[in-house]
C-alpha cells in the first residue's frame, strides 16, 4: 500500500512536470479562442473544460483548481490531463 502511494505520488509529479513543459503559456483571452477550441470546450464535461481553462488561461495551479472545483489536487491534475489529451486529439484532427 505504501509503495503504491509512493509510486502514485512520483507518477503524478512526473505528469505535472510534463504538462508544465508541454503547455504553452496563456496568450489569448477568452474572447479570442478559435472556433475549434470553443467547440471542444462545449463538447467536454464541465469539470474537464473548467480545469483546462483555469490551468491554461487563468494560470491556476492544480491546488487552486482543486479548491475552485471542490475536488482533490490529484483529481484536478487528472482533469487537466484529460483536457490536454482532448486538445491534442483536436489538434491532430484539424491538422489533417
Amino acid at each position: 500500500l505504501c509503495l503504491n502511494r509512493l509510486r502514485d505520488e512520483r507518477r503524478h509529479r512526473e505528469l505535472e512536470q510534463q504538462a508544465a513543459q508541454e503547455a504553452p503559456p496563456p496568450t489569448v483571452g477568452a474572447n479570442e479562442l478559435s472556433p475549434d477550441v470553443r467547440r471542444l470546450l462545449r463538447d467536454l464535461s464541465e469539470p474537464v473544460a473548467a480545469a483546462g481553462v483555469y490551468y491554461h488561461l487563468d494560470a491556476m495551479t492544480h491546488e487552486e483548481i482543486a479548491a475552485q472545483l471542490s475536488v482533490s489536487r490529484r483529481t484536478a491534475g487528472n482533469l487537466v490531463a484529460r483536457f490536454d489529451e482532448a486538445m491534442r486529439r483536436q489538434a491532430a484532427r484539424t491538422s489533417r
